[in-house]
């Protein structure tokens, strides 16, 4: 261990801001990952409420197949839902045959064991080095490689061409698309400079091939063989329903983003594909868009077309009989069923891309020996859709000093639920898949002159190149100053910000100053927000002689709900009244908890609020109600009766905010139950209601410290420190003698009222005899008409040679200038950081590295990082200035 390490005295971190994980004990028998389930549905409304509960398979007459997890069982259990659990498929008949050479694969009719596979996708790179470039995705909950490989002639170099995105076998144990992919790369590299259709291929595109994208699911019963794949992650989670869902919102699923999820969507964020194919199991039919909900794409003749055309020539690549069902082998997604949080309706909808679903075998797992078959009645299908990506409308955008611009094209009348298509920002190329017509395509970029060009015409089969130089428009600096709207003082660190258009924050310094470049004339929605004061929405016009933009901020008014009844001011009606929960609580330790209702039942809380200007209302709420679905059980908050927002489901607690105009205004939440079963505990909470104080009304507490902190030692266990209270605004100021959390704090001063500039002196005793060694975070509670918090922070170290040489963590610069570097001798698997307050800012597994670079992500301010390596959890301070 090096001397650096030795100098650094580490120190073993418990926050209580964290939750602690409890571990079950290890059975020898483990409960499966995930069961197959069958149930009956009566209409097209229970398929869209069962979806959101578990993974739908299958839909036949009015029977649903679908996979669960334990936890999704107990929903169903909860609900009321009647089910049957059927057996896995037998593979006793089946022949799955298993290389464990890649010579054994020289057939394509086994399957490879994991490591084949990965020396598999190795050869391809190291045999065709010109061509064939191996990459990682990311990596799985199993930390197993994500493998891709790109295929292009200058496959080192990021060209003017499409970008083409095949994926097979999300699901792990849907595996013909894991070999015909695999396969489908071998023909790529292996007939390039002797096949003119390939060389066009590879000469005028990049294609990104991944032929297992769970292999979690696909090798669960072990890297050697396949025969235990199960359709779900390492977690029980099917991650094609994981995505972020345009009509269901982040989590539509109810679970975190999987790391294969999380992995898939840098990937795509990373890439401008412009077409995408997603290839499962289980039925044989060409899905394409949309999944999620009943309207039809924008080229739904194109896409018709396109997967009538994969169709098609699979049919005639094969026996009679396959794909050939639904409509002539294709079928909209969600006239099948529909499915929440896909990644085909998340491609295309967030990526602005063209995804279709391949659903290539009625058996999920083929008997091996019948792998080659089902290559040959595809592979030409999947090239001559690739070729669709050279078709339509093309260019590249470009600026008066020809370099790349980030612009969106659209098609003038035509484009809807954002099927219109971007740049490739690096490079500055655009593909428009269309069908044939004549058309009207809008190019624009911000900070640049919109162009429209007509009557472009686009042939079927062909590619209509236009190309656009986009001239700068002319540009103004903003400026202003942003003041407290009580006392006029400059407030340091506001940020002004820009709700849509792509333009740098400004932060305002020391004297409350702020300055914007780059502005173009035109109108603008801008946000203002600083910690403590209420965010402010405006509409600006900005024109060369007006660019000067002055705000005054009003400081919050927190209500939260301490008191054993509700705060004056609320009322509660419907069928039952909101009370205080005493036992949940967001801000502190209590809450404002829904009323007790059943089916068909409604309980409303209501707040009137004079508004002294235009700025929010922000509050913070927690629902544990029936489903995700809208036909569900839900919490609506109104402002004047016109709604803001719903939710639904399990949600944690969560900060919102809407503006809100000046003046007096109704506030209504609204928690509403359907008519079907119930489940979980069918309750909504909500706290910490912000709102902009009016002035010279309200008390506003100050601290002498924004931290108080004690650090203690085994020979020196307690202490005690001094800190100044006063009431920097109006009325009175109410200081009760509470602490929030923990014994080992104590306040040893008189409660007493502060009047305006009163000020009293609060004295805070420590003891840290009976605790272990560790960070310990507590809150001195003032209340008032709000709640006033400062953190105390207890660090208690017990110092010796163990704690020395076990320290082998480093963060540098510190003080940092807002670039962290985080240097470890063990692998590092995740960052945590958390502000002076206890309060999580930053959370992210890392893949086992022991160096790690973190730029700009925090403001200034006293932080914790805490790295959980492979064989430890440390912690260190460090400041941001």
């Amino acid at each position: 261990m090096n001397a650096f390490f030795k100098t650094n005295i580490m120190k073993k971190i418990i926050l209580l801001a964290l939750l602690f994980v409890s571990f079950s004990a290890v059975f020898a028998q483990k409960a499966p990952r995930e069961y197959i389930i069958k149930m009956n549905f009566q209409n097209r409304q229970e398929i869209e409420q069962i979806t959101r509960l578990v993974s739908i398979d299958e839909v036949e007459g009015n029977t649903i197949i679908a996979y669960a997890n334990p936890k999704e069982l107990e929903v169903l259990d909860a609900k009321g839902y009647s089910y049957t659990i059927i057996p896995k498929p037998d593979l006793s008949s089946r022949v799955i045959n298993m290389a464990t050479t890649v010579a054994e694969m020289a057939n394509w009719d086994r399957y490879p064991t994991h490591s084949v596979y990965v020396q598999m996708m190795q050869d391809f790179a190291t045999n065709y080095p010109n061509i064939c470039k191996l990459d990682t995705i990311g990596f799985t909950t199993e930390n197993r490689p994500i493998l891709v490989v790109k295929i292009s002639d200058n496959v080192n170099e990021e060209e003017a061409e499409p970008e083409v995105f095949f994926t097979s076998s999300m699901h792990g144990d849907e595996t013909t698309g894991f070999i015909i992919h695999l396969r489908l790369i071998d023909y790529l590299l292996s007939n390039y400079g002797s096949s003119t259709e390939i060389d066009d291929i590879v000469n005028n595109m990049e294609v990104w091939i991944n032929p297992a994208a769970n292999p979690d699911g696909t090798y669960a019963g072990g890297d050697d063989n396949v025969s235990g794949a199960t359709r779900s992650n390492a977690n029980g989670v099917d991650y094609n329903r994981n995505f972020p869902d345009p009509e269901d919102g982040d989590h539509p699923d109810g679970n975190a983003w999987q790391p294969e999820t999380i992995a898939m969507m840098a990937f795509a964020e990373e890439h401008s594909f412009v077409l995408s194919e997603n290839s499962h199991g289980g039925a044989e039919v060409v899905n394409y868009p949309w999944d999620t909900w009943p309207d039809l794409h924008a080229d739904d003749d194109w896409w018709q077309r396109v997967s009538h055309a994969y169709a098609d020539l699979a049919q005639a690549n094969s026996p009679a009989g396959y794909i050939d069902g639904f409509n002539d082998g294709i079928t909209n997604g969600y006239a099948w069923y529909t499915v929440a949080g896909g990644r085909q309706d998340y491609m295309n909808y967030f990526h602005h891309c063209r995804e279709f679903c391949l659903e290539l075998s009625d058996t999920k797992l083929l008997s091996s020996d019948m792998l080659p078959d089902y290559y040959d009645y595809n592979y030409q299908s999947l090239i001559n859709y690739a070729k669709e990506a050279n078709y339509g409308i093309q260019g590249v955008v470009t600026n008066a000093s020809g370099n790349p611009v980030d612009a969106e094209i659209i098609i003038v009348g035509h484009d809807f639920d954002n099927s219109h298509v971007v740049t490739d920002p690096d490079v500055g190329d655009y593909y428009r898949p269309i069908e044939a017509g004549t058309y009207s395509v809008e190019v624009s970029a911000y900070g640049y002159i919109p162009q429209t060009f007509d009557n472009i015409t686009v042939t079927q089969g062909q590619a209509t190149i236009l190309n656009v130089t986009l001239q700068s428009a002319s540009t103004v600096s903003i400026s202003g100053t942003i003041v407290d709207a009580n006392t006029g003082t400059a407030i340091q660190g506001a940020t002004i910000s820009f709700d849509e258009a792509p333009i740098e924050d400004g932060i305002t310094d020391a004297s409350g100053n702020y300055s914007i470049a780059g502005v173009l004339e035109d109108n603008y929605n801008i946000t203002i927000s600083a910690d403590n004061y209420a965010s402010i929405h405006e509409t600006i016009s900005v024109t060369t002689s007006t660019n000067n933009f002055d705000f005054a901020m009003s400081p919050i008014t927190i209500i939260s709900f301490e008191e054993a009844t509700l705060p004056d001011g609320f009322t509660t009606s419907g069928d039952a009244d909101w009370f205080i929960d005493t036992n949940e609580g967001y801000h502190l330790n209590q809450s404002a908890r829904s009323g007790v209702i059943t089916h068909d039942q409604s309980t409303t809380l209501e707040y009137t609020y004079d508004f002294p200007s235009a700025s929010s209302i922000a509050f913070a709420l927690k629902t544990s109600v029936e489903g995700t679905s809208t036909f569900y059980d839900f919490l609506e908050f109104f402002i004047d009766g016109t709604s803001q927002g719903r939710w639904k489901g399990e949600t944690a607690w969560t900060e919102v905010s809407f503006e809100v105009t000046e003046g007096t205004h109704t506030l209504t939440w609204t928690y509403e139950r359907d008519g079907s079963a119930g489940g979980d505990q069918d309750i909504v909470w909500i706290d910490m209601i912000q709102l902009p104080q009016a002035p010279g009304t309200t008390p506003i507490a100050s601290f002498s410290t924004d931290l108080l902190s004690f650090i203690l030692t085994s020979e020196d266990p307690s202490n005690s420190q001094d800190i100044t209270l006063t009431n920097i605004g109006a009325g009175t100021l109410s200081f009760t003698n509470a602490m929030n959390e923990g014994s080992w704090a104590n306040i040893t001063s008189t409660p007493i009222d502060l009047s305006a500039s009163e000020s009293t002196t609060i004295s805070v005793l420590v003891d840290g005899s009976e605790m272990e060694t560790g960070i310990y975070y507590d809150t001195i509670v003032v209340t008032s008409y709000e709640i006033f918090k400062i953190p105390v922070m207890l660090d208690f170290s017990v110092i010796g040679i163990d704690d020395v040489m076990e320290s082998s963590l480093a963060i540098y610069p510190n003080p940092s200038n807002g670039v962290i570097n985080i240097l470890s001798d063990k692998q590092i698997e995740n960052i945590a950081i958390y502000n002076a307050a206890g309060k999580m800012v930053y959370d992210q597994k890392v893949n086992l590295e022991t160096d790690i670079t973190l730029n700009n992500i925090l403001k200034q301010g006293v932080y914790f990082v805490r790295v959980s390596t492979t064989e430890n959890v440390q912690t260190l301070k460090f400041i941001v200035q």
